[in-house]
C-alpha cells in the first residue's frame, strides 16, 4: 500500500505539477502568436474583439451599444465575460493593456481547470471502487489529458470567454464529485452567467439529484433536484438585459447563427444539416481526426469514455451514477445543442470546448477499466506495465496536440494581424473618424479602426440580422437606407454578399485589397479582404431589389422597412 503520507504528498503534488503543465503548455503555444508593432498581443479570433468592443462601451456608460449613440444591440452572448471587461476599463485598464490582462486571467483559468481536473480524475478509482491503480495515477493520466491538450491552451489564449466556461464546468463537476453542493451551485451559476447552453448542465445536475438512495423513491428527492437546478437560473440575466436595454430578450448573436432562422427556412435541409454537424462531432471531434486539426481529443475518446459510462454505472452506487448521468448528459445535450448553430464546428470547434472536462471524466474511468482488463486477459503483464504504456501514449498524443496547436495558433493570429488589424489601421489612418464602415469582421475593425461600424451579419447593429437573414437584395437596400461611406467586407466568398466584388457599381472604387494566399479559415472567411468606397449617389438599389426577400425590422428606415 505504501507509506500513507507519502501518498497523501503525492495526491497533494499532482494537482500542483499539472497546473504547472497547463502553465508551461500555454507558454509554449503563446510564444508562437503575432504582436503588434507596439508589442500588443494578438487574437486569433475577430469575436475576441467583438467582447473588447462591448466591455469598453458598457465602462463609458453605453450599455450594449456597440457604437457610440447607437442603439443598443444584444451581440454579447457572453454577460460576465462583457462585465469582467468592463470592470477591467473602468478600474483604469487601457485599451491596449487588456489583451495582454485577458491572457493573464484565461491561463490562470487554464491553470486552475487542470489542477481540478486532476483532482477529480483521481476521485474515480474510488467511484469505481477499483483498488488495483493507486488513485494518484489516474489523477496524473486525467490531469495530462486536459494539460498536455494544445486544444485547451488555444481555447485559454483565443481571448474568448472559452476558458473561463470551461472552468465553471470543471468547478461544477468537481462539486458533484466532492458532493460539494456549495461549489457545485457557484461553479453552475457562473458558467450560465457566462454562456446560455450551460442552462442544459444545470438541467443534467438536477436530473442526477433524482437518482435514489436505498429505500427512497425518485420523488423523495424533487426537492433536492430543484434546489440543485437553481443556480441556472442565472442564465435569464443576459435576456433580463437585453430586455431592458434593447426592448427584446433575444440574443442577435443567436439570431445571426442558428440554423432556425434562416430565410426562407426549408425543414428538411436543415435536419439534415443538424444531423450531419452531430455525426461530425460525435465521430470525429470526440475521438476521430478532424479534416482539419488531426486528433484533436485522444483517439478513441468516445469510446473509450461510453466504457467508462458503463462501469460507472454497474457500480450502483448513487454518486457514480450521479456522475455518469451529469457527465455523459452534458456532453449528449451539449454536442445536440451546438449542432443546431450554422458556426458550430467553426473556430477549432470552440462551442464544444466546454465539454471537455466531462468527456476526460468519463474517459479516465474507461481508461481504469481497459488497462485492468488487458493487463487480466494478457496474464503476464503487471497492471503497472499496462499503465505506463497507456501513458507514454497519451504523453505523445499531447506533444502532437502542443505542436500542431501552436502551429496553428501562430498563423491564426498572424492572418489576424497582417489582414483585420492592417485594414482597420487603414481605415484609422485615412478615413474621417464619422465615417460609417459595413463589414464583415465587425471586431476588429472597430476596436482598432476606431470608427463607426454597420455590421451586415448583424450581431452588433440593429435591425441588420433581418436584412442579413432576408438575402443579398434585402442587404443591399439596407445599406442604401444607411448610406455607409466604406465597405470592408471578404468581396468573394463571406456570405451575405458571395460575389459583391463581380457588381462594381455596388462595389464601388477599391481603396485597398490584401490577399493573403494560405490565410488561416478559423482567422478569416477567405484569403481575399478589401476596402471600397461605394457611390450612392449614383445607384439606386431600391428601384430593382437584387432579390425578392423583403421583411420588416426595426432601425432601418421612417416605415421601418429596407
Amino acid at each position: 500500500m505504501g507509506d500513507p503520507a507519502i501518498i497523501a504528498a503525492m495526491r497533494r503534488l499532482i494537482p500542483v505539477l499539472t497546473g504547472a503543465l497547463a502553465l508551461a503548455v500555454s507558454l509554449i503555444v503563446l510564444s508562437a502568436g503575432a504582436r503588434t508593432q507596439t508589442g500588443v498581443p494578438v487574437f486569433p479570433l475577430d469575436d475576441s474583439y467583438i467582447h473588447l468592443q462591448y466591455g469598453w462601451q458598457a465602462a463609458q456608460g453605453e450599455w450594449l451599444q456597440y457604437n457610440a449613440g447607437a442603439a443598443p444591440t444584444s451581440g454579447a452572448t457572453s454577460l460576465l465575460y462583457m462585465l469582467l471587461l468592463a470592470a477591467g476599463f473602468a478600474a483604469g485598464i487601457s485599451q491596449s493593456a487588456m489583451p495582454a490582462v485577458l491572457l493573464g486571467l484565461n491561463m490562470t483559468a487554464f491553470v486552475l481547470s487542470a489542477a481540478l481536473t486532476a483532482q477529480m480524475a483521481g476521485r474515480l478509482a474510488d467511484c469505481l471502487n477499483d483498488d488495483r491503480m493507486p488513485p494518484e495515477r489516474f489523477a496524473l493520466f486525467g490531469g495530462m489529458l486536459f494539460a498536455g491538450s494544445g486544444w485547451m491552451a488555444w481555447a485559454a489564449l483565443s481571448g474568448m470567454e472559452t476558458m473561463l466556461l470551461v472552468l465553471f464546468v470543471t468547478l461544477t463537476l468537481w462539486g458533484v464529485l466532492a458532493e460539494n453542493a456549495t461549489v457545485r451551485s457557484i461553479g453552475l451559476f457562473l458558467a450560465t452567467l457566462t454562456r446560455p447552453e450551460t442552462v442544459l448542465l444545470g438541467g443534467v445536475v438536477a436530473l442526477s439529484e433524482l437518482l435514489p438512495e436505498g429505500d427512497e423513491r425518485w420523488l423523495d428527492r424533487l426537492p433536492r433536484a430543484v434546489l440543485a437546478g437553481l443556480p441556472a437560473l442565472g442564465v435569464l440575466a443576459s435576456p433580463i438585459l437585453n430586455w431592458i436595454v434593447t426592448g427584446s430578450p433575444g440574443s442577435t448573436g443567436l439570431l445571426a447563427k442558428t440554423r432556425f432562422t434562416l430565410v426562407p427556412f426549408f425543414p428538411g435541409e436543415v435536419i439534415t444539416a443538424i444531423a450531419n454537424i452531430i455525426a461530425e462531432l460525435f465521430v470525429w471531434l470526440l475521438g476521430g481526426p478532424t479534416e482539419t486539426r488531426g486528433w484533436i481529443v485522444l483517439p478513441l475518446g468516445q469510446i473509450i469514455a461510453a466504457i467508462g459510462v458503463l462501469l460507472l454505472w454497474r457500480t450502483h452506487r448513487p454518486l457514480s451514477r450521479r456522475l455518469v448521468v451529469v457527465t455523459a448528459g452534458w456532453v449528449v445535450l451539449g454536442v445536440l445543442a451546438t449542432a443546431t448553430l450554422q458556426t458550430a464546428t467553426w473556430h477549432n470547434y470552440r462551442y464544444q470546448m466546454p465539454l471537455y472536462p466531462a468527456l476526460i471524466l468519463l474517459m479516465t474511468a474507461g481508461l481504469i477499466g481497459l488497462i485492468g482488463w488487458i493487463a487480466h486477459r494478457s496474464g503476464r503483464l503487471p497492471i503497472r506495465v499496462v499503465y505506463y504504456g497507456a501513458l507514454v501514449f497519451a504523453l505523445g498524443w499531447a506533444v502532437w496536440s502542443v505542436s500542431t496547436f501552436r502551429s496553428a495558433y501562430a498563423r491564426d493570429t498572424t492572418t489576424a494581424l497582417t489582414m483585420q488589424i492592417r485594414m482597420a489601421n487603414w481605415l484609422q489612418a485615412n478615413t474621417n473618424p464619422d465615417a460609417l464602415v459595413a463589414v464583415h469582421d465587425v471586431g476588429i475593425m472597430r476596436f482598432y479602426g476606431e470608427r463607426p461600424t454597420l455590421d451586415v451579419v448583424g450581431l452588433t447593429s440593429d435591425g441588420m440580422v433581418e436584412a442579413h437573414r432576408n438575402g443579398p437584395g434585402t442587404l443591399y437596400e439596407a445599406l442604401e437606407t444607411a448610406r455607409v461611406d466604406y465597405y470592408a467586407v471578404y468581396p468573394q466568398q463571406a456570405p451575405p454578399y458571395f460575389g459583391i466584388e463581380a457588381a462594381a457599381d455596388l462595389f464601388g472604387e477599391t481603396l485597398l485589397r490584401i490577399e493573403e494566399p494560405g490565410c488561416s479559415d478559423v482567422t478569416n472567411a477567405d484569403c481575399v479582404k478589401a476596402i471600397t468606397q461605394p457611390d450612392w449617389d449614383g445607384l439606386a438599389c431600391s428601384a430593382a431589389p437584387a432579390a425578392f426577400h423583403h421583411r420588416p425590422h426595426r432601425g432601418l428606415g421612417s416605415d421601418g422597412y429596407v
